[in-house]
């Protein structure tokens, strides 16, 4: 759909100079693209569809979070099904909305304001949120960062306004964090650690391991991840040089700033506000049809399929030929053939290219060390 609609627009005048562009540039440059700017503008449409993809979970799941507050505080108990999870449901509300108030108090911390400082968490939590129910069933990502998370801040934020000055500790800091921590890519930190603990929970059940158990052994590793990391990202740079490793500047810091004012597009929110309503509005009406007829494909690959990723990455083709041979492979062997020989055979490569992967940086980092 991205491919052929921006081809349409081109042929029918749209985004003057686009052909002339390099590849990278027509995916995610800030202005005149179809990801940026209308009549497409499919960067603002998945600003709509995440927050559309957030509210209907919510929606969905709305009796068991109202049964897990009712059992959390209002005094009903529910002892064989709190014996399932790695631990009450006292305890994990309480640990959410302490760690939530604790984020917005050391980003006070730095200067940023009540309102920017809560948005800022809130941008976290809405975008991983959202964006691991893409990883966990598909074990593919997009990077929030460019679309959903600094839309999303600049909604409550700043929603009229576009490149507005650096005047105030909001204005500089609140587009670093959004982009850094709350919404960049899945390597960042928040998302990092999110997409670990998800995955261990999925191995301790394959493994038949108790939820509680995995919720000790991952605080102990990630307080000591994070421990480590704080301290190797003061030593590296003083050992080998600023050069030789990552460190923000403050021209790295403008450019974030610069960069969130061009994200999802570059003008003001309200400006493009049809847009992002009109990715909320597919994504619940895509979603309550996809839950009414199940042989409707699921709008949360919208995400995946608008972006810029699947184009820079040819994600699109590399879809549509997996499609085919899988058709194949269950129209020919059939589903007990599938599961038994092809997914064994599909993790096997998998774990070839990462060891392939790993064992060439390393062997290149080696050779070819860099000065």
């Amino acid at each position: 759909m991205y491919e052929v609609a921006s081809a349409a627009a081109v042929t029918l005048g749209y985004y003057s100079g686009y052909v002339d562009m390099g590849h990278c540039g027509r995916m995610w440059c800030g202005h005149n693209t179809p990801f940026a700017d209308p009549p497409l503008a499919f960067g603002s449409l998945i600003v709509g569809v995440t927050l559309g993809v957030f509210v209907m979970t919510i929606f969905r799941a709305r009796r068991h979070i109202i049964m897990t507050l009712k059992m959390a505080f209002g005094g009903s108990r529910g002892e064989k099904i709190e014996a399932e999870e790695p631990m009450s449901y006292r305890t994990a509300w309480i640990i959410f909305i302490g760690s939530f108030i604790l984020g917005i108090i050391v980003f006070m911390v730095t200067g940023m304001s009540l309102w920017a400082s809560f948005i800022v968490i809130l941008t976290g939590v809405v975008t991983w949120f959202t964006t691991s129910q893409l990883w966990g069933r598909i074990g593919f990502s997009n990077e929030p960062g460019y679309n959903f998370g600094p839309g999303f801040a600049k909604i409550f934020l700043w929603p009229t306004e576009y490149a507005l000055p650096v005047t105030n500790t909001d204005r500089i800091l609140a587009h670093t964090y959004v982009y850094e921590l709350a919404s960049h890519r899945p390597s960042v930190p928040w998302c990092t650690t999110f997409y670990t603990v998800l995955g261990s929970y999925k191995m301790a059940s394959l493994m038949k391991v108790h939820p509680r158990n995995v919720v000790k052994i991952a605080s102990i590793s990630l307080i000591i991840a994070m421990l480590v990391a704080c301290i190797m990202n003061v030593i590296l740079p003083g050992v080998y040089g600023m050069g030789r490793t990552t460190c923000y500047t403050t021209n790295n810091l403008m450019f974030r700033v610069n960069h969130m004012w061009a994200v999802p597009s570059p003008r003001p929110m309200v400006d493009i506000a049809p847009w992002v309503v009109g990715g909320f509005v597919f994504m619940v009406v895509m979603s309550l049809l996809h839950a009414r007829f199940l042989w409707m494909p699921d709008p949360v690959m919208s995400i995946i399929a608008w972006d810029w990723v699947g184009g820079l990455m040819g994600t699109w083709m590399v879809s549509l030929i997996v499609c085919v041979i899988k058709w194949l492979i269950l129209r020919i062997g059939g589903s007990k053939f599938y599961e038994e020989r092809t997914v064994p055979f599909a993790g096997g490569f998998i774990l070839g290219a990462a060891l392939n992967a790993l064992i060439a940086g390393i062997g290149a980092f080696i050779a070819y060390r860099p000065i």
